[in-house]
């Protein structure tokens, strides 16, 4: 209705915006993917995927699934019920009391864990993923002393997001009035921005 000009599917450049000579540009680039919060060990290995690449609808091979939970989200949590409801044999490892704990201020608790129990998720607490190495995902209880390995074909990473601020710093300095806004910030949840 006011005429705004859109522009999609396009990779946005400092020197693309630079050309539009804006007197004002807000950057609202979002988040992306981490390694963690302390990145960890065997990240990068091929059996490793992170949310948002199976949100996009990317699929998984192998059935034993371990589910890194960092952020107790939304977002991490549908991804363990999405596998479980493929046939995929899910284990969530969080450092948290208990698996869910951002579901509780939205009501969602109740009715996610009803669903996932009834596919067999196993939800391992107060523990710390050590590493990650072919086949198996190295953790230990945060109370007690030891390590033990848990079998995964495929290692899912519900990791903390880093704010994509790579246009706002390229522009920095060279744009008169300019703003960032949202998770480019500071990435948050659902519940944030509703």
């Amino acid at each position: 209705k006011l005429d705004v000009e859109l522009h999609l599917g396009s990779a946005v450049t400092a020197e693309m915006v630079l050309a539009q000579r804006a007197e004002t540009v807000v950057i609202a680039t979002g988040a992306q993917t981490g390694p963690g919060l302390l990145p960890i060990a065997g990240h990068d290995l091929p059996h490793v995927i992170d949310v948002r690449r199976i949100l996009r609808g990317e699929r998984i091979t192998g059935q034993r699934v371990v589910v890194i939970d960092e952020t107790d989200g939304h977002g991490v949590l549908s991804v363990a019920e999405l596998l479980a409801t493929e046939g995929c044999s899910v284990e969530i490892v969080t450092e948290d009391w208990y698996v869910g704990r951002d579901l509780v201020a939205t009501h969602d608790i109740v009715g996610w864990m009803q669903r996932v129990l009834a596919y067999g998720v196993a939800m391992t607490t107060h523990t710390s993923v050590v590493r990650i190495e072919p086949g198996q995902v190295i953790v230990t209880d945060c109370f007690a002393v030891g390590e033990r390995a848990i079998p995964a074909d495929m290692v899912v990473l519900g990791t903390y997001e880093r704010p994509a601020q790579e246009l706002y710093y390229a522009l920095k300095g060279r744009v008169s009035r300019l703003y960032r806004a949202g998770d480019c910030i500071s990435p948050r949840h659902t519940e944030h921005a509703t």
